[in-house]
């Protein structure tokens, strides 16, 4: 994983977003929404990225419609945590 990769974060009510990793901590994975991450990077003042643990930080599958996923329960197991490794 690395910086402006593209993740899918359980939030709460355990419903999926895809946000944008900021930075990498040893317990955490900061994020961002995809406009703040471009506000950043372009070195305006955009809001802080939320430190996510990283179980609830997954791999990004661009062949799953998250939107319709939504109420899918088993959205999880269909996804790679980087809690996982």
């Amino acid at each position: 994983m690395k910086k402006g990769e593209i993740v899918v974060v359980r939030t709460y009510g355990n419903r999926p977003e895809i946000c944008r990793v900021w930075e990498i901590a040893p317990d955490v994975i900061y994020i961002c929404s995809e406009e703040n991450y471009h506000i950043l990077v372009e070195g305006g003042e955009g809001l802080w990225p939320v430190g996510i643990p990283k179980g609830d930080v997954f791999c990004y599958d661009p062949s799953l419609d998250i939107e319709s996923c939504k109420e899918d329960s088993k959205l999880w197991d269909k996804l790679y945590s980087y809690g996982d490794g």
